[in-house]
């Protein structure tokens, strides 16, 4: 079983480290993830900006932080505490033990534009780059199709994926050649006309907040995620068509 969640635009500047006695490990793909730094460095002001469709200071950020990358620095921290997105916010709502982390390191999996796939204790580097993003280089134009195979080896002997993931790192990974049970649950928000929205913000912090209840719950099959009823939301039987797309309603009159 494996959970997977994105990385955020956001990071932390400061990231705490609530778990610096935990073993620390490196991407499995680093050094592609260096290769695709370097391209990234040989782009232009203009360029970049173009690409990431950033405002100047956070064009200026990404080239800080893509200079940066190659120094020798201590600038280093496992991915869990470094991104710092609305997912990750969802995630902190519940407090891990050191048992916690550990079943996280086998569990849950990071899906990144840079670094293609992480645990939660891999030691990464600040960096800006979306799944999204097309780039010039030939080879990493589409990261989605260019990480995709190499995903898939990391995830070939898995029979049960909770996708937590947007659909625009969803592209990076589905479908799977082994053909797991893939469960890829819908937060909806019901307003006090009865209508289901899905609002963006909301589906990122319950996205962060579920993976942390997957977590420190043990849940294992597609059956035990319907009994998630944190922060308001509650599966829904009624609306739920397919059995692999759970749906989850937080009623605003439920506050």
């Amino acid at each position: 079983m494996k959970i997977l969640i994105s990385t955020s635009k956001t990071m932390n500047y400061s990231p705490s480290d609530e778990i610096e006695e935990l073993s620390r490990t490196n991407p499995v793909y680093l050094d592609t993830a260096n290769k695709i730094n370097f391209q990234l460095s040989k782009l232009s002001r203009i360029e970049l900006q173009k690409i990431m469709k950033t405002s100047p200071k956070l064009t200026s950020q990404a080239i800080a932080s893509i200079n940066l990358y190659n120094l020798d620095t201590t600038d280093v921290y496992p991915a869990i505490r470094y991104f710092s997105g609305d997912i990750y916010k969802g995630i902190k709502k519940l407090s891990w033990t050191a048992d916690d982390c550990d079943y996280a390191q086998d569990n849950l999996r990071i899906i990144s534009g840079l670094y293609g796939i992480l645990k939660p204790l891999d030691q990464i580097k600040r960096y800006r780059l979306e799944m999204g993003y097309r780039l010039k280089n030939k080879e990493f134009k589409y990261l989605d199709k260019f990480w995709k195979d190499k995903i898939a080896i990391q995830l070939k002997d898995e029979k049960l994926i909770f996708n937590l993931l947007p659909i625009e790192y969803s592209k990076a990974v589905l479908p799977l050649p082994n053909n797991p049970t893939i469960i890829s649950p819908q937060f909806l928000v019901e307003n006090e006309l009865g209508l289901l929205k899905n609002i963006i913000i909301n589906t990122k912090l319950t996205r962060g907040l579920m993976a942390s209840w997957l977590i420190t719950n043990r849940i294992k099959t597609d059956q035990q995620i319907r009994l998630f009823n944190l922060d308001g939301y509650s599966y829904s039987q009624a609306i739920t068509k397919d059995p692999t797309k759970p749906v989850f309603i937080k009623s605003i009159t439920k506050r």
